[in-house]
């Protein structure tokens, strides 16, 4: 897994999982699907968000992610449970965790979060607004201003 400094680190991509089944409410069968189907050595995100709001960790942050094509050298990936059934508290959590990535990552600009969408055309992925997070954000009059 090719590592990188935390400075490196400029951008959020936001996902969705794609699936309501309740048994993909967990990162566990993502990462066995990144990893046995895609052949890639770890999931592809560094955070999943469940349906209970629940932060769980997947690919270490210093270790470049497999979730958007040309953004992942200097991107974290944020992926919350769900195809188009989200709960309020699962944007209350991705609020919470991108305030506290900013604090520890010098270089998370709030104007640099982005809906995998907005960096590939063939994705509607998450499949929400991030408005739905920017609510619950503390720096809400900076972030997600490139959700249009």
């Amino acid at each position: 897994m090719q590592k990188r400094k935390l400075e490196d680190i400029t951008m959020a991509i936001i996902h969705c999982s794609a699936t309501d089944l309740p048994y993909m409410d967990d990162i566990c069968p993502i990462r066995y699907g990144h990893i046995h189907d895609n052949g890639w050595e770890d999931v592809g995100y560094h955070f999943f968000i469940t349906k209970r709001g629940t932060v769980q960790f997947g690919r270490k942050i210093d270790v470049v992610g497999a979730h958007a094509r040309s953004f992942n050298s200097e991107s974290i990936g944020i992926c919350l449970s769900g195809e188009f059934e989200f709960k309020e508290i699962q944007f209350m959590a991705a609020a919470v965790l991108l305030d506290t990535l900013r604090e520890y990552l010098p270089g998370l600009k709030p104007r640099w979060i982005f809906p995998h969408r907005h960096l590939n055309v063939y994705k509607t992925c998450p499949n929400f607004s991030l408005s739905r997070i920017s609510n619950f954000s503390k720096q809400k009059a900076e972030a997600f201003l490139l959700d249009v």
